[in-house]
This record gives C-alpha cells, sequence and structure tokens, in this order.
C-alpha cells in the first residue's frame, strides 16, 4: 500500500509541476502578447505621425502649386508688358529716324532760304550803291 501511496504522490507531484509549467507557459504567452501589443501601439502611433506628416507635406505641395501659379501669370504679365516695351521702343526710333529727316532736310531748306535772303540783300544794297 505504500508503494500505491508513494505511486499516487509522484503522479500527483507530476501533475503539479505539470500545471505549474502550463502556468509559467501561459504567463509567458500573456506577456508576449502584451509584448506585441504594445509593440503594434506604437506602430500604430507611428503610422499616425507618417499620415499627419504626409498630409502636411500635401497641403505645403498644394500651396506651393498656387504660389507657382501665381508667378506664372506675374511672369505672363511681365513678358507681356516687356513686349509691349519693345513694340513702343522700336516705334519710338522709327519716329526719331523720320525727326533726324525732316530736321536735316528743314536745315538744308533754311540754309538755302537763308543764302537766298542774304543774295538779294546784297543784290539790293549793290544796286542801291551803284544808283547812287
Amino acid at each position: 500500500q505504500n508503494e500505491v501511496y508513494s505511486d499516487e504522490e509522484g503522479t500527483e507531484q507530476e501533475g503539479l509541476m505539470e500545471a505549474h509549467k502550463r502556468k509559467q507557459r501561459q504567463m509567458l504567452m500573456q506577456s508576449e502578447i502584451a509584448t506585441n501589443e504594445a509593440i503594434i501601439a506604437e506602430r500604430e502611433t507611428s503610422i499616425q505621425d507618417i499620415e499627419s506628416a504626409l498630409v502636411e507635406i500635401g497641403k505645403i505641395m498644394k500651396d506651393m502649386s498656387q504660389e507657382v501659379q501665381k508667378q506664372g501669370e506675374n511672369l505672363e504679365t511681365i513678358e507681356d508688358h516687356l513686349e509691349n516695351t519693345l513694340q513702343s521702343t522700336r516705334q519710338a526710333t522709327t519716329e526719331v529716324k523720320k525727326a533726324m529727316k525732316t530736321q536735316k532736310k528743314s536745315r538744308k531748306k533754311m540754309c538755302c532760304l537763308l543764302f537766298v535772303v542774304l543774295s538779294l540783300i546784297a543784290a539790293i544794297v549793290v544796286y542801291f550803291s551803284l544808283v547812287h
């Protein structure tokens, strides 16, 4: 009977040890689950941070696009003004050339007219000096 009791005690001890091992495995698994959940939560936070950064970058890109469009419009306006200025400058150059030609012709005419008037005065002076 001692042997039977001893076998029962051994079986009971083995059962307790097995239960203790199961409890340890269960605690280890719970610890791993908690660690994995913490890692997952950290990754979710990181993903949300990245998402927020991407949204902010999207806003910045949109603002930059609008600024580039405005600058493009400004450049087109400047280009139009430059073309108008160039055209006006060309017209002004043509007008100045015409004015210079006209002035040159006027000068020649004035010189000829002055010569004729002086010649007439000289002729009149000579005539009156001969007649008297």
